[in-house]
């Protein structure tokens, strides 16, 4: 007697590996930036106290930092023809 049923493979599981670590300040890892050839990206605000997060990535090597500043508004502008005076 032969066996008709299907064989199982079971499928290799893909797993995302990431090294995060968290650099005492900006400008530890502005150089951490600059010697791996990447930009810092605003990441995002903290809950915990107000301040900020910064972060780099190559690769899955992910260095990041916490300040304590608040980022800055983005920058408005207004243009002096949209409220000519009437004459």
């Amino acid at each position: 007697m032969t066996d008709h049923a299907p064989k199982c493979r079971t499928r290799p599981r893909v797993r995302t590996v990431v090294e995060v670590h968290e650099l005492p300040d900006m400008k530890s890892l502005r150089q951490w930036a600059s010697a791996h050839h990447v930009t810092v990206e605003h990441l995002g605000s903290t809950w915990e106290k107000p301040g900020e997060v910064y972060g780099a990535r190559d690769g899955v090597q992910v260095r990041v930092c916490r300040t304590s500043q608040d980022r800055l508004p983005p920058v408005s502008w207004e243009s002096p023809l949209e409220h000519l005076p009437t004459t």
